[in-house]
C-alpha cells in the first residue's frame, strides 16, 4: 500500500504578501544582578575567618606553664604512721542445724494446734446437730397449733339437724338419647345401590 502525502499549500496565490512593521525594534537591556558580586564578598569573609581561627588555634598550641609557688614541705618531718595490731577474723558459725532444729519444733507445735482446732471445729458441730435434732423431735412431738409440726385433725360431728326438701324453681330437664337414624340411612344407601 502506498501513502501519498498532500501538496503544500500555495502562499502567493492566496494574496499574503508579508510587509515591514512601522514599530520600532525591542532594545535589550541587561540585568542588574548582585548575586555575583555577594557570592563573592561572603566568599572573601569566609576566608578571613578560617585564617582567624588557624591563628587562635596556632598560638593555643604554644603555652608557657605558670611556676607552682613556693613550699615548705620538708621529707624527714613527716610524722610515723600508728602502728596497730592486725584484725583477728572470728569464727564463723551458721547455727543451720540448731535453725532447722528450731523450726522443726516450730512446724510440730504449729501442726498440733491446727489439728486441736479441726477437733474442737469437730466437736463444736457434733453438739450443735444433737441440739437441733432434740428441738426438731420436740417440734415434731407438738401440735402445729402451738408452733409444733404435728397435724391433729379436728373431729367429724356427726349430729346433723332436720332435713327439708326444697323444690326447684324451674323442673329439671329430662335428657333424651339422640336419634341418628344410622338404620334408615344404611337401608337407603343400599337400596340406591341396587338401582
Amino acid at each position: 500500500m502506498e501513502v501519498h502525502a498532500l501538496p503544500m499549500p500555495r502562499v502567493s496565490g492566496s494574496g499574503f504578501i508579508p510587509k515591514h512593521s512601522a514599530k520600532n525594534l525591542t532594545e535589550t537591556k541587561d540585568f542588574n544582578l548582585i548575586g555575583l558580586e555577594r557570592h563573592l564578598v561572603e566568599q572573601a569573609r569566609f576566608k578571613q575567618k578560617i585564617t582567624q581561627e588557624k591563628e587562635v588555634e596556632e598560638k593555643n598550641r604554644h603555652f608557657k606553664p605558670i611556676k607552682l609557688p613556693g613550699t615548705t614541705f620538708e621529707p624527714g618531718n613527716l610524722p610515723k604512721p600508728v602502728t596497730r595490731h592486725s584484725t583477728v577474723p572470728l569464727n564463723i558459725s551458721s547455727r543451720t542445724k540448731e535453725r532447722a532444729f528450731q523450726r522443726e519444733i516450730f512446724d510440730s507445735n504449729v501442726a498440733k494446734r491446727k489439728e486441736q482446732k479441726k477437733e474442737n471445729e469437730r466437736i463444736e458441730s457434733l453438739k450443735r446437730k444433737a441440739e437441733f435434732d432434740k428441738i426438731t423431735q420436740e417440734l415434731r412431738k407438738m401440735p402445729a397449733c402451738n408452733g409444733g409440726h404435728m397435724f391433729i385433725a379436728r373431729p367429724i360431728t356427726r349430729s346433723f339437724g332436720k332435713r327439708t326438701k326444697i323444690a326447684p324453681p324451674k323442673p329439671l330437664t329430662q335428657p333424651k338419647s339422640p336419634d341418628f337414624a344410622t338404620e334408615k340411612r344404611a337401608l337407603f344407601r343400599n337400596h340406591t345401590k341396587r338401582l
